[in-house]
């Protein structure tokens, strides 16, 4: 299951991050067929980081926009509470930033796109033409799905992170005020798409401070970054927290 709510943040933070990629992926392809357009010569992957500090600022724009998602799983765990705690909560500035850290990397993914490309041309014997028109091809954002599907991609990881990391504060902020122990169930979503490893980690229980073993992982929560990305992205998990029976 995933919380009240979720899927609606999930539609609009799609649209927020293909349009923040779009934007990004003309600057990506200006920049790195400079040297085509000009001299004719093979476009240098190495000048998507010259769009790197556009890409962070895209970013920027992006995370704030997270804090609705982790006001719904605080809402889950503390529906009577003030909820605009969030915003200033420490666990949830702390996800936020892990989520900022793995967004500022995707230029290091176009560069591995565009590169994989200049090779691939290479090995085939393509003249500089056709190594240009292909990587033109990667870096489109119209007749592919990819750049579409990495939003979307992006917008479930993160919001399904954000909200669990908003029920995580809720649970702490819960300890801290009633001065009870509260435990959390790994609840998943209860469809098709449930990987085995979560499925076998549905109705897993454990104290809050402690983590759910996932796959042999310990994981905090659904989405925990630190664990590995098989088990995070994509992910729909959420948590039920409950003060522990005594």
């Amino acid at each position: 299951m995933s919380y009240p709510g979720q899927d609606g943040e999930e539609r609009r933070l799609t649209a927020l991050v293909w349009a923040a990629l779009r934007r990004w992926l003309q600057r990506v392809l200006d920049a790195v067929m400079a040297v085509y357009r000009r001299f004719g010569i093979t476009p240098d992957p190495t000048s998507i980081y010259s769009t790197v500090p556009e890409w962070e600022e895209e970013v920027d724009r992006i995370i704030p926009e997270l804090v609705p998602s982790a006001r719904l799983g605080w809402e889950d765990v503390l529906p009577d509470s003030d909820s605009s705690l969030v915003s200033t909560d420490s666990y949830v500035q702390a996800s936020l930033a892990m989520s900022r850290n793995l967004l500022v990397r995707i230029p290091d993914e176009g560069y591995n796109l565009i590169f994989a490309e200049i090779t691939d041309g290479v090995n085939d014997g393509e003249g500089v033409r056709e190594i240009a028109a292909r990587i033109e091809r990667v870096l489109e954002t119209t007749g592919s799905e990819r750049w579409r599907g990495r939003a979307e991609t992006i917008a479930v990881t993160e919001v399904n992170r954000a909200a669990n990391a908003g029920a995580y504060a809720a649970g702490l902020q819960a300890e801290r005020d009633e001065g009870v122990s509260m435990v959390k169930r790994w609840l998943d979503s209860d469809d098709s798409r449930v990987r085995p490893a979560h499925r076998r980690a549905d109705g897993q229980e454990v104290l809050l401070s402690q983590p759910f073993i996932v796959d042999g992982f310990p994981m905090m929560m659904p989405g925990d970054p630190s664990a590995p990305p098989h088990l995070v992205i994509w992910c729909r998990c959420s948590m039920q927290i409950r003060e522990a029976r005594r």
